[in-house]
């Protein structure tokens, strides 16, 4: 099993910014005011607009690999803000 961990920021000016990072953005984590248990297809769903750089292609290479995803959230965020944090869970 391998685990990767993405946080994504809201940017007015492109959408969302997603950047890889390590397990200690779970500290984070805490802070948010949901949890969800989702597969790849879900987050695909409910994505829209987002900066497409090699950020967003290795995210979504993640989700592609992926079992399934933990999403941390707000409901609520500002531009900047870090709004999900995803945990992905992929078979090796």
């Amino acid at each position: 099993m391998q685990i990767e961990y993405f946080y994504e920021k809201y940017d007015e000016n492109v959408g969302s910014v997603y950047t890889p990072c390590g397990r200690e953005i779970m500290r984070k984590a805490e802070d948010m005011e949901f949890c969800d248990v989702v597969d790849a297809q879900t987050v695909y769903h409910e994505m829209t607009d987002y900066k497409d750089d090699d950020n967003y292609k290795r995210f979504t290479e993640c989700l592609d690999r992926s079992n399934k995803v933990i999403i941390y959230g707000l409901y609520g965020f500002y531009p900047g803000d870090i709004a999900n944090i995803y945990e992905i869970i992929m078979e090796v």
